[in-house]
């Protein structure tokens, strides 16, 4: 079961990994954010049929804080969730420990997002979100990979593996997906 394990867990990764070059490649057709709500629409078409029922009863019972934590966090998502992640990671006793080690994989990992997101030049850093929609065969392609691949697939995949190996195992191997990344644009 643990070669299970670690197959479902590079298949993750590479799901994961395949995002990032599918959304390149469609860049010129579709705005990250219109991406992203489309995603989000696309998995909740799918899961909504499944969850429909359970979800009405408990939306009856949520209280205004309840409401407030679930307008955080869907606010926090993306990049500061994955940071919040391994620092709740570190103080959650899962029996364990974040290590030196893997805080300074963590720091050069962010390091090389932050030189990815600014073209190697930090001091011109500019982030303009472009609200531009010209979805062709390739943009719907790709929402419905980001959707159902690198979604729906890779986050069942990422419970299945955090259970079986452990948070902070299965966590530190997400830096592999830049190198998984580079590995998936260099094949035609």
């Amino acid at each position: 079961m643990r070669w299970t394990a670690w197959l479902v867990l590079a298949a993750t990764l590479l799901l994961w990994s395949g995002n990032w070059i599918v959304a390149r490649a469609v860049r010129e057709e579709i705005a990250p954010g219109i991406a992203t709500a489309g995603r989000l629409l696309v998995v909740l078409a799918i899961l909504l049929p499944f969850a429909f029922s359970g979800l009405r009863l408990k939306l009856g019972t949520l209280t205004s804080k309840d409401w407030r934590i679930i307008a955080a966090l869907g606010f926090t998502g993306g990049g500061v969730h994955l940071g919040l992640q391994w620092l709740g990671l570190h103080y959650i006793p899962l029996g364990e420990r974040v290590g030196a080690r893997q805080w300074a994989g963590v720091l050069v990992s962010f390091c090389g997002v932050f030189l990815i997101a600014t073209r190697g030049e930090p001091a011109k850093a500019s982030f303009v979100f472009n609200p531009k929609l010209q979805l062709d065969t390739h943009g719907y392609l790709a929402v419905l990979y980001s959707a159902i691949g690198s979604f729906l697939l890779a986050y069942t995949g990422w419970s299945y593996v955090v259970k079986r190996m452990g948070a902070v195992r299965a966590g530190v191997t997400m830096h592999l997906m830049p190198a998984f990344g580079v590995a998936l644009s260099s094949l035609k």
